[in-house]
C-alpha cells in the first residue's frame, strides 16, 4: 500500500481484517493538516500484519493511532522526518503504544531521532538512516 498527502486518510475508511498481511506500507504526508483527519479521530487504525512499513514527514505521527496486533512482527520500519515540527503530536505523547514487535528501526534525519526515545524498547535493532530525499521541510 503506498499512500501520500489526504490520501493517507482512507485508512480510516478501510475495514482492514486483522489476518491482512501488507508485505509494505509506505505512507507520507508533508504536514499534519493532511492526515488532520486521522490525528483527530478517537479510534485506532487497524491495518492487520505488516512487514515493511515506511513513514515519511508529518506521516509518522500516525503510529499514534494505529493497531497492530500482538503477534505481529515488523521486519522493518524506517522514519524519515527532516524537520520535528512535523511530528508535534508525537513528540507531545507521552508513549507510542503500538503492539507486536519490530526488527529492524531506521531513523532518518534530526525529527526521527527524537521519536527514538517515544519507542521505548519496542524494536530490536536500531539504525540510523541516510538522508531522505523527501521534502518535508
Amino acid at each position: 500500500m503506498w499512500l501520500t498527502g489526504a490520501a493517507c486518510n482512507i485508512l480510516l475508511k478501510l475495514e482492514i481484517p486483522e489476518d491482512n498481511v501488507f508485505e509494505e506500507m509506505f505512507l507520507s504526508a508533508w504536514n499534519e493538516y493532511q492526515i488532520a483527519p486521522i490525528l483527530e479521530s478517537k479510534e485506532k487504525i487497524r491495518i492487520g500484519k505488516c512487514n515493511k512499513m515506511e513513514l515519511e514527514c508529518a506521516a509518522c505521527n500516525i503510529l499514534l493511532m494505529l493497531e497492530i496486533p500482538e503477534d505481529n512482527v515488523l521486519e522493518a520500519l524506517s522514519l524519515f522526518v527532516k524537520d520535528e515540527s512535523k511530528i508535534a503530536p508525537i513528540l507531545k505523547s507521552e508513549e507510542i503504544s503500538v503492539a507486536g514487535r519490530c526488527k529492524k528501526l531506521t531513523l532518518s534525519g534530526r525529527g526521527a531521532q527524537k521519536i527514538h526515545t517515544k519507542l521505548g524498547d519496542w524494536c530490536e535493532y536500531l539504525e540510523e538512516g541516510k538522508e531522505s530525499d523527501a521534502d518535508c521541510e
